[in-house]
């Protein structure tokens, strides 16, 4: 066994031991990959595809991201035969109570900006509330009926050495109760090499836009 599969046999065991810890918790109806179509996400959807029969790539379209980067998500899953569902947030119109002027757009984030302006960092959460959350709610409805007291099991990339915000992660998934999912990351505590590894092992595909500009175009 050469280094890069130690790596990837190591990521395959810390996965196992997460998807043990889920498992023991909660009882789980289906699985959803959330593939964005990055780099980091291919692999983790890649493994989701692999562990559970029946799984879906799940991909939320914030109408904003690049059309190469989307073409690019399409693709991997036509190539690798990934069951592929597409979903985002139609535009909500204005605000309960609201007086002034509203000007209504095509997507959200275009009726929120002609409407308040561009969000600055501040408003990240209520734009991935937006943009992503209010679009995976589609999955219950798409998904139908599941056992009661069930959960959905949204597996993502995330790592701990993303971002100083995502190295404080308690524990490699956490529980969304009021939408009755668990948004799980199994390859929390593995680092870039690793996914690089990963990636090499399994012949996965490059994201081209990350390759350019150092961004998915869609994340």
């Amino acid at each position: 066994m050469d280094i890069g599969e130690h790596m990837v046999a190591v990521m395959l065991k810390k996965a196992e031991q997460v998807v043990a810890d889920v498992q023991r918790e909660f009882r789980i109806s289906h699985v959803v990959a959330a593939f964005s179509g990055g780099d980091d996400s291919i692999v983790s959807t890649h493994w989701a595809m692999e562990r559970f029969p029946g799984a879906v790539a799940m991909t939320a379209d914030t109408k904003i991201g690049l059309q190469c980067a989307k073409d690019h998500s399409a693709k991997v899953c036509t190539d690798l035969g990934f069951d592929r569902e597409v979903v985002w947030n139609d535009p909500s119109g204005p605000p309960e109570g609201w007086q002034g002027e509203w000007i209504d757009r095509p997507t959200y984030y275009e009726e929120f900006v002609h409407n308040f302006g561009f969000p600055g960092p501040g408003m990240h959460p209520r734009m991935y509330q937006r943009l992503k959350q209010r679009a995976f709610r589609k999955i219950k409805h798409r998904l139908g009926k599941r056992p009661r007291g069930s959960r959905i099991l949204i597996v993502s990339g995330i790592r701990h050495d993303e971002s100083a915000i995502r190295a404080g992660y308690k524990r490699a998934y956490r529980e969304e109760a009021s939408e009755c999912f668990i948004w799980m990351n199994p390859f929390y505590f593995c680092s870039a090499l690793d996914f690089e590894a990963y990636r090499q092992e399994f012949g996965l595909p490059r994201n081209p836009v990350k390759a350019r500009c150092g961004i998915s175009g869609e994340c």
